[in-house]
């Protein structure tokens, strides 16, 4: 009989083959196990629990990091339009205050540096106003590459109106102060 081949720490196991003579109809299957394996086979089994745990909690981890970095693009993108449409009405203000100046300072009721005060305030709203384009346009380019497509239109952000959002809250307040 053919010896069989040592096998380091791997139990239980199984081999076959053919006996010594030359009959086909007959087989020789040989199992082992062994009688105490010093804790090895359950060492094993606890080391490769332990790593699948560790690899699905960095697979959640992950998960947990690509979520928290879509939330906060696309509350970049809201700050940004927010704050781009913000500036725009702001712009067109102080575009209207400034042509207002402009009028008194040529019928001489306002003084030159009302005006010169006037056109430079606008020239930092119109460079606020870029400044936050480019904020929303960087931000909607770091949220079509997270979420990984551009199909997406996100449009301007919503606006915020409490009586629409909480309407719960009005019977309450209206409440307190008849009291």
């Amino acid at each position: 009989m053919a010896a069989l081949p040592q096998r380091s720490g791997r139990s239980p196991g199984a081999a076959g083959g053919k006996p010594g003579y030359d009959d086909p109809f007959t087989a020789n299957i040989v199992g082992e196990q062994p009688i105490y394996n010093f804790g090895k086979l359950d060492g094993t089994i606890d080391r490769a629990r332990a790593t699948m745990l560790m690899r699905v909690a960095a697979l959640d981890q992950t998960a947990q990091q690509v979520a928290i970095q879509v939330s906060d693009a696309f509350y970049n993108l809201a700050l940004a339009a927010r704050r781009t449409a913000v500036l725009e009405s702001g712009l067109e203000q102080h575009r209207a205050l400034l042509q207002t100046i402009q009028n008194r300072v040529r019928q001489e009721v306002s003084p030159q540096a009302d005006l010169d005060l006037a056109m430079s305030r606008t020239a930092q709203l119109q460079q606020d106003l870029e400044q936050a384009k480019a904020a929303r346009s960087s931000a909607l380019a770091q949220l079509v590459q997270l979420v990984g497509t551009n199909s997406q239109d996100f449009g301007m952000v919503p606006e915020y109106d409490a009586v629409t959002m909480h309407p719960s809250d009005q019977g309450g307040h209206g409440a307190r102060a008849q009291l």
